[in-house]
Order: C-alpha cells, then structure tokens, then sequence
C-alpha cells in the first residue's frame, strides 16, 4: 500500500484545475522520491515538499514552466516524460552558460569577419560541385548559412559576437553537420560536403570541452579516422593543410589521367606523413618537400621504381584507384631497397674486420665508422633517403671525427679482449648492437668530462 500513496498522490496532482508552478515542481518530486524509495515505505510529504521548494528555485525549472509542452504532460501525470524535460532544459541553460564564455568580442570582430566569409565561400563553392542534396539536408545547410551570413555581418560592423550568437550558430553548422541525426557526423555514409570546414567552425566558435567531446565520438564511429582537436585551423579552409584522404582523392584523379613518379611518390609520402588515420592534417609545404626528396636520383624510392615487375604492380593498383594500397606497398619496397643496401655495407665491413687479415689504423676505423653508418641507416628505412655509396661514405665521415667514436676505435685496437668482445657481437648477432651501446657509453663518458669544471689558468709570473 505504501507505493500506492505516491501514485494516489501524483493522481491527486493531476487533477488541479490549474497546473502551477508548485503542481508540477511536486509531480516531478514526487516522482524522484518514490523512485529512491523502498517498496513498503510510507510517502514522505515533507521531503516532497521540501524538493518541490528547491525545485522551484532553479533557472531550468522556470525554463520548464515556459513550455508549452508542461501543463499537458502534467495534466496526464506523465512524470517522467517532466523529469526528461526538466533535464533537457538543464542541459540547454548549462550550454548557452558555457557559450558565454567563448563569446567573441568587438576587439576580435577583424578576424571573425574575414574567417566567416572564407567558410561561407568555401562552404558554398564545395555544394556548387558536389552531387545534389536530399532536399532536407539542403535545408539544413541554408540554415546554416542563414547563421553563419547573420554573425558575419555583425563582425563586418565591428559588433562581436555574443555567446547566444556562437550558440545559435553552431546549433546550426552541427546539425547540418550530423545530417539531422543525434551523431557527430551522421550515424552512416559519406560525411555532409564541408564537413572539414565544419569542423574548422565548431573548433573557433564551440566551448573547447563541448568540441573535444564531438571530436571523441567522431573518432569512435568511423573507422580509420582520428579526429584531433586543435587540428582545424583556417588552414584547413584556405587549402594549405588538408587530411590525409582529402590529399589521397585529390592525387587519386591525377592518377587516372598521367601515372608519373611524382603522383606515385605523394601516395608515398601521405601514407608516411598520415599513417593508418586518414584525418591526419598534412601541411602542403611538407607533403611536397617530401615528393621532392623522393624524386632525387638515388633515394629508395627511386630505386623501388627500377624494378620493371614491381612498376607493373604499382601501375595496375594506380589503375584501379587503389592509393592507399599503392602507398603502402610503394613505401615498404621502398624501406626494403633502403634495408638490402645497408645490410651489404655492414656485412662487407663485418667481413673485414672479422676475416682474420690483419688491418692497419686507417681501415679499422674506416669500417667500424660504414658499421655504424650502415646501421643507423638501416633503421630510417626511409623512402627519400639517399642509399647510394656516397650517401654511407659521408655519415661514415661524420662518425669518424666525433671523439666518442675516436675513443672506441683506440680501445678496439689496443685491447684484445674488447675486440674480440665487438666482434663477437657483430658476427654471431649479425647486428651492430654491441658496437652501437659502447659507442653511446663512450659518447656519454665524454659528455660528462666535458661537464667536470677545469681548473683555472696559473696567473702568469
């Protein structure tokens, strides 16, 4: 019986003739109360009471009591449909606090005004290309427009924008954004045309907490796809940086028309900038100084594309718009034309020094030096490194004269058991290892003397 008397008393509420404030502050108490409370215990009335009094009290509430939807949903004792409201309208006011914050004042008008027009152009030049909307989306992006056009002409007037401003303008880019649904992006298919400036919008003008937690579930629902916040600038929407699959698509229509190296070496070159997130912001500057170091004569690259069976392969996959499978398989032969060359420079200067033949100074440091050239070499694995002999010749060069090296080359000739200790590891692990750890300790002994203070000069007599 003692749950009966919370529903007895809601039915009691319900039948007021008019659905006031304190009506449907107790409905929605009551409704909480009984929720928490155990099966046989009495209603409790002044509890009610007193939460109904606090209730009242709250900004969300008397956004509540402003809608029209209340008084009928109070009349039927639908409390839990109140409670769903109640906390709608929490969210609504605790969103449009946390916009006041990110309001941008008349001092930052400038800036605001010529970013909205390069986002509306950019918005309206992307939908002048792409196939036709369904007619509601094309509303939501006229809506959207309709925002973003209002908040540029305040800032062309040097007013700001207020936070309801920002509010009621990213309501708007995010629900043309999400295609009308309640997920970041949409729940399925391709993303809405401009997502990227979108994005570049909500980053500038949403509460940073509000944008981290859009780029989190956006992350979550598509696969291959990092959304990182701080990653959308006005870079994004002037061209200058572009994600990983915007500069694929792109490099995927070049290569139906000419299949070159260069238009080879840019699916290279975004698959090692990018890695398996096909969002990775990749600037223009570095996409093409890497297509540049690729192109020398000499680089692995150059040499995978030698290879007249491999060419063919890479041909058939540009053919049938396979970039991302032609960038990896490209960049791994490539490592692997980078890798065979060093392993033949370590392996003849480890036969040199391992054969047995006695050597002078001069070839025993000349091959420790290519060994650790070799090595270090071997582990950059990098298509644009340059794997011919005089790429080896000068690294070996620059080891030769650091005094870290210099003290391991002497200790090597002049101790017998340390070389035999070097060349151990060099021959029976096949690595340089052994030589790699004694050659940092060396350079850290170094270091430290360097640290010790020195004594001051003798005052002269």
């Amino acid at each position: 019986m003692p749950r009966q008397e919370y529903t007895d008393f809601i039915n009691l509420l319900t039948q007021q003739e008019e659905m006031k404030a304190s009506v449907v502050a107790n409905l929605i108490a009551t409704g909480w109360i009984m929720q928490m409370a155990p099966e046989n215990e009495p209603i409790k009335r002044d509890q009610i009471n007193k939460t109904a009094g606090k209730l009242i009290k709250e900004p969300s509430f008397t956004a509540l009591m402003t809608d029209l939807r209340t008084a009928e949903l109070a009349k039927q004792g639908k409390v839990v449909e109140l409670q769903t409201l109640l906390a709608e309208k929490a969210t609504m006011i605790d969103e449009a606090q946390s916009f006041r914050k990110v309001a941008h004042g008349p001092e930052n008008a400038r800036g605001d005004n010529e970013f909205l027009k390069s986002a509306i152009k950019n918005l309206n030049d992307q939908v002048k290309t792409a196939p036709r909307m369904k007619e509601k989306q094309s509303q939501r992006f006229k809506e959207m427009i309709t925002q973003l056009e209002a908040a540029q002409m305040k800032c062309e007037r040097g007013e700001g924008l207020t936070g309801d401003d920002c509010r009621a303008m990213m309501n708007a880019v995010q629900k043309y954004n999400d295609k009308g649904t309640r997920t970041p992006g949409g729940t399925k298919g391709k993303k809405a045309v401009g997502f990227t400036t979108c994005l570049c919008l909500m980053q500038r003008y949403m509460p940073e907490n509000k944008f981290n937690r859009y780029c989190d579930t956006l992350s979550k629902t598509h696969k291959n796809h990092v959304f990182k916040p701080g990653d959308f600038g006005i870079e994004r929407i002037t061209g200058s940086t572009r994600s990983a699959q915007e500069w694929r698509l792109e490099n995927e229509k070049r290569l139906t028309k000419e299949m070159s190296q260069e238009a080879m070496a840019v699916c290279v070159a975004v698959t090692k900038l990018a890695g398996s997130n096909r969002e990775a912001p990749i600037e223009k500057r570095v996409l093409d100084a890497e297509v540049k170091n690729m192109m020398k004569p000499g680089s692995a690259f150059q040499r995978a594309m030698k290879d007249p069976q491999k060419v063919n392969q890479y041909k058939k996959l540009a053919q049938e718009g396979k970039s991302i499978e032609l960038g990896k398989t490209l960049l791994r032969d490539s490592r692997e034309h980078a890798a065979r060359t060093s392993n033949f420079q370590f392996n003849r200067s480890v036969r040199a020094l391992t054969g047995g033949s006695p050597m002078n100074n001069y070839m025993t440091q000349a091959h420790l030096a290519n060994i650790l050239a070799a090595s270090e070499l071997a582990s950059q694995s990098d298509p644009s490194q340059t794997i011919n002999i005089g790429a080896y010749r000068k690294r070996a060069a620059e080891i030769s004269m650091d005094p870290a090296f210099q003290r391991v080359v002497r200790r090597y000739q002049e101790d017998p058991a340390y070389r035999r200790q070097i060349n151990g590891g060099l021959k029976v692990n096949e690595t340089a290892t052994s030589l790699q750890m004694e050659y940092q300790k060396a350079g850290e002994a170094v270091q430290k003397r360097r640290e010790i203070p020195q004594p001051a000069p003798l005052p002269a007599k």
